[in-house]
């Protein structure tokens, strides 16, 4: 994936080095919704998430993922689902390699500057499905400035990507709209909301009620 590599340099001198998408996927939609997360996104979309946290998997030291948001259907998404609000983007960062506040993320991502440049990142295999006590109330989401904040370790990143692989085999496919899986759900803290990833395509003929 062609990514744009920003070095921030903050006061006391902490170093942020932010990978975003050099071309940001507008079928990728961050929701918040009756205090809930959901990430919405057809085959598309979930392809790019789905690289997303597995690049996440073999980040480096003091790297964190950004992806604004760039969702090309938010006028048909709220005909469907008014209730819903759409947030700013999201942030992925593997735990084991970035501990950083969160805070200190988003003056990274508010700092004006910073030296950039291209690179090309290749995720490695994900290899076998994660063992379920590894990644057990590992996951950690969430919102600070309308921008949504997964933290977790590999095992936890890795099912995340395995997840989104699964609704790419899909193709994209109105009548597939709905299906959706939970990650950590069941287990809400003060601390995490966790998240759900659910399928969503846009398709003036197969869904015609979003258009109007």
């Amino acid at each position: 994936m062609l990514l744009n590599h920003r070095q921030v340099l903050l006061s006391g001198g902490c170093e942020v080095v932010l990978l975003m998408p050099a071309e940001p996927c507008p079928e990728i939609a961050v929701i918040e919704g009756k205090g809930e997360y959901y990430l919405f996104a057809n085959a598309t979309g979930f392809g790019v998430l789905a690289e997303l946290f597995s690049l996440a998997v073999a980040q480096g030291p003091n790297e964190v993922i950004y992806c604004p948001s760039a969702f090309a259907h938010t006028a048909a998404l709220e005909r469907e689902m008014p209730m819903l609000n759409q947030l700013k983007g999201l942030v992925i960062r593997n735990f084991g390699a970035m501990q950083m506040d969160n805070k200190d993320i988003m003056r990274a991502i508010k700092t004006k500057g910073g030296c950039v440049e291209q690179v090309d990142r290749r995720a490695e295999p994900l290899g076998e499905r994660p063992r379920d006590w590894d990644t057990w109330r590992r996951l950690t989401v969430k919102c600070l400035h309308e921008v949504l904040m997964f933290s977790g370790e590999r095992e936890v990143l890795t099912l995340l990507a395995r997840s989104c692989r699964s609704f790419v085999m899909i193709g994209d496919d109105a009548r597939a709209n709905g299906d959706h899986v939970h990650h950590d759900r069941d287990d809400n803290t003060t601390k995490s909301l966790g998240i759900t990833l659910e399928y969503w395509h846009f398709d003036p003929v197969q869904n015609p009620a979003s258009v109007f």
